[in-house]
């Protein structure tokens, strides 16, 4: 009797992605070979003459290396989802009886057992279906096979815990009868439908157990034990790429048994620990170190780079120091930068890029993962991709290590909120208190944070690109000291975990905001006698929290002040038919000297305009300065005072603040602006390819001062501020001058200037 068998091929092994994005399961290579020439060859040496192979997804790639393998037919399967149908095509391509059998092999299976047994013990019995199975102690994960007095009863595929009630794993290997074949047409699925069906209809469904070894390969952790297997020859394979004694590889720190393709180039000094595999085309360079990894065809090993217990995908290159830890999966044609790490368990999927230093502790499936930096605008990236709630919630996690209590806000739309709550969880998961401010301005967290003493504050503003913006407990923005805590949570997972007593609670505190509302009143004016105040903004809770204002105290009749707020809050400019528009810069001066009038100092971040200080001495008062991201506590009496004074910072008390002098000293837009020093202000990004500091360093004279972040160069037109942006390759200058014509010639002397002396390093 001619012993006939169909290879299921057509699995999409979604458990194994990235690695079967762009191949089959059952062509995944083990030490060299795909899973399906291991299965091939343990049919033929139990004595299998017909071989069909059924497949249905990415099925060239099958049949080109069936092209190698004589005695094989091909069959594209018409029912993709399903196992049954090509088990019928099979038989009637066989031209098979009722009384003829045909064996049933899962493609993502490698074994070595005696089948003769099993064949034998079909056929006498004239069973209509043999499940062939082994003793397990590992039941969970496997399908289960219940046996009542050598019946199969019932078949468990992937069962819960509590239904590992059977020590019988089923192999994947199940021998059907001719007519059991024909009439698996009609049905879908093998282990689901078909075989409960004909237990439930009382066709003979026998068990047989087996002896040998049946690996089934459906998770990352399967390849590795499926590699293992072969070099310690539980497998049989052919030895010609197997390493099992140090021989002519001496110049490599090697411990066998590897696996080390033909064409593979291994630098002196590579270290290869025990049971590594590496393919076709593989580059190793000198002092990279592979411990019981797999390295597949035509990847890059880069200098120092590690790699342990984990895969890389075809063509995937590891640059300079980069590391791949325990059960990760790097895809094809993925990049890993210098010195970046893939954490235990991540996938980083094909074509996917993780940048130099980075640290990956999630899956990367779109865009690239750069090192997480707080920006100007706090940790932007795509919302859903780069921006996650996964993202969100190590966010919340790394802000509870700043203190017991954290604000959280948000824009008001769906997606700030959805990204808002995961901070909060990872708030509360961290054992710190979660305040839920609501939706909410930037400065109106800022307020709150400081006015709750909370220990810090962060909000979520989503559109098609999120922004995570953050306070510290005084309402201004974060040290570095901070910022590190938080970086350090995103790029290396140092964040706490709290256990299940310890979780915090989460406070929906959002009647709060009213405090911000309160002080918005008292900063405004009673009421306004001949201006008649605007608000021009797109954000609606802007709107809401100061239009009313200006609705209730603006005049009927009079010139009207339109004032121009931005969406989150911050910012604000002025209009009038008199002035035309004033900028930002100019208003606060107003109230600057407001304040210096009344006997106060006032403190302004440090690139404010220096025209400020010549304001302050007409008065005989102080300018202090605090930094935007201060790396140590020499700003603390500046943070201290500028926290009393918010129109610094928040468009809405400006422009109150603004509308209150105005009314107070009965004078116009027009006649506070010609009290004011003159000044003209512009600001420009400059893109460079070197270090930033270094360029700086060679256009700081003994002449110029360190300022901040960066520099100040005293220029007889004007004054020129230089810092580094901190999340991009750039600079970004302020010029301060008598004219907006001389501060923009600053501009463009600096920035060729720049430009001159990084192509003067090139050279």
């Amino acid at each position: 009797m001619t012993n006939r068998a169909v290879i299921l091929a057509g699995g999409d092994g979604l458990r194994l992605r990235p690695l079967t994005c762009t191949k089959p399961k059952t062509m995944l290579p083990v030490c060299g070979r795909p899973i399906i020439g291991y299965t091939i060859d343990a049919l033929r040496r139990n004595g299998y003459t017909s071989v069909f192979i059924a497949a249905d997804r990415l099925s060239k790639a099958v049949t080109d290396y069936l092209d190698d393998s004589p005695g094989t037919d091909f069959i594209i399967s018409s029912s993709p989802a399903g196992t049954c149908r090509p088990i019928a095509d099979a038989a009637e391509a066989a031209g098979m009886s009722d009384e003829d059998d045909i064996t049933i092999v899962y493609g993502d299976l490698l074994f070595e057992t005696d089948l003769s047994a099993a064949l034998e013990f079909h056929r006498k019995s004239l069973a209509d279906i043999t499940a062939v199975t082994f003793s397990t102690d590992k039941p969970s994960g496997c399908t289960l096979v219940s046996v009542r007095d050598g019946l199969v009863v019932n078949v468990i595929p992937d069962p819960a815990r509590e239904s590992c009630v059977s020590e019988l794993a089923a192999a994947g290997i199940f021998i059907l009868s001719g007519s059991a074949a024909k009439k698996a047409e009609s049905y879908e699925d093998l282990l689901t439908e078909f075989i409960p069906d004909m237990i439930r209809n009382g066709g003979k469904v026998l068990n047989f157990t087996a002896k040998g070894i049946f690996i089934d390969v459906n998770e990352t952790d399967d390849l590795f034990t499926a590699s293992n297997a072969v070099l310690e020859g539980l497998i049989p394979a052919p030895e010609e790429n197997i390493v099992r004694n140090a021989g002519k590889f001496s110049e490599l720190k090697l411990d066998p048994p590897v696996c080390i393709a033909g064409s593979a180039d291994i630098a002196p000094g590579a270290e290869i620990g025990r049971k590594t595999v590496i393919g076709e085309n593989v580059t190793v360079c000198r002092g990279a170190k592979l411990n019981g990894a797999i390295i597949m065809d035509g990847a890059f090993i880069g200098e120092r780079a590690t790699v342990n217990n984990a895969v890389v995908g075809t063509g995937a290159r590891l640059l300079s120091g980069a590391a791949v830890f325990e059960g990760a999966s790097v895809g094809d044609s993925a990049v890993i930068a210098e010195q970046a790490v893939v954490q235990c368990g991540v996938r980083i999927w094909n074509g996917r890029r993780l940048d130099s230093y980075a640290c990956a502790g999630q899956d990367i499936k779109y865009g690239f993962l750069t090192p997480a930096r707080i920006g100007e605008d706090g940790i932007c990236g795509e919302t859903g991709s780069v921006i996650t709630p996964q993202t969100a919630a190590v966010i919340g996690s790394s802000l509870a290590s700043l203190g017991g209590k954290i604000g959280i806000g948000w824009k008001d739309n769906p997606a700030s909120k959805s990204l808002a709550l995961a901070i909060a969880s990872g708030v509360t998961a961290a054992g710190a208190e979660a305040w839920l401010f609501g939706s909410c301005t930037a400065p109106a967290l800022e307020y709150c944070t400081a006015r709750s003493r909370l220990s810090a504050g962060c909000r979520a503003d989503a559109g098609v690109t999120a922004k995570i913006s953050f306070c510290s407990g005084d309402g201004l923005p974060l040290s570095r000291s901070e910022e590190k805590i938080i970086e350090g949570g995103l790029n290396r997972s140092e964040y706490r975990r709290a256990g299940f007593m310890h979780f915090g609670q989460l406070r929906d505190t959002e009647a709060i905001t009213g405090l911000y509302k309160n002080m918005l009143e008292e900063t405004a004016p009673k009421s306004l006698t001949g201006i008649k105040a605007v608000l021009n903004t797109s954000g609606g809770t802007v709107t809401d929290m100061c239009g009313g204002i200006m609705k209730r105290i603006s005049s009927k009749n009079g010139s009207a002040v339109v004032f121009h707020i931005g969406s989150d809050g911050t910012g604000a400019s002025a209009y009038t038919e008199e002035t035309g528009y004033v900028f930002e810069e100019k208003l606060i001066l107003i109230c600057c000297a407001d304040r210096f009038a009344k006997g106060a100092d006032v403190s302004l971040p440090y690139d404010f305009p220096r025209a400020a200080d010549r304001l302050a001495e007409r008065y005989g008062r102080k300018v202090l300065r605090y930094s935007g991201c201060p790396s140590d506590s020499g700003d603390r009496e500046a943070r201290r005072l500028a926290a009393k004074t918010p129109f610094i910072r928040d468009g809405a008390a400006l422009a109150l603040t603004v509308l209150r002098v105005l009314e107070s000293r009965k004078i116009s837009l027009a006649e506070a602006l010609a009290e004011l020093p003159e000044m003209a202000v512009a600001t420009r990004f400059v893109a460079v390819d070197k270090r930033p500091v270094k360029l700086l360093r060679k256009i700081c004279t003994e002449e110029q001062q360190a300022s901040g972040d960066g520099i100040v160069l005293n220029d007889k037109r004007g004054r020129v501020m230089i810092r580094p942006v901190k999340t991009e390759k750039g600079v970004m200058m302020k010029v301060e001058s008598f004219s907006m014509e001389a501060a923009s010639e600053l501009c463009d002397f600096y920035q060729d200037k720049l430009k001159q002396l990084e192509a003067s390093d090139r050279l």
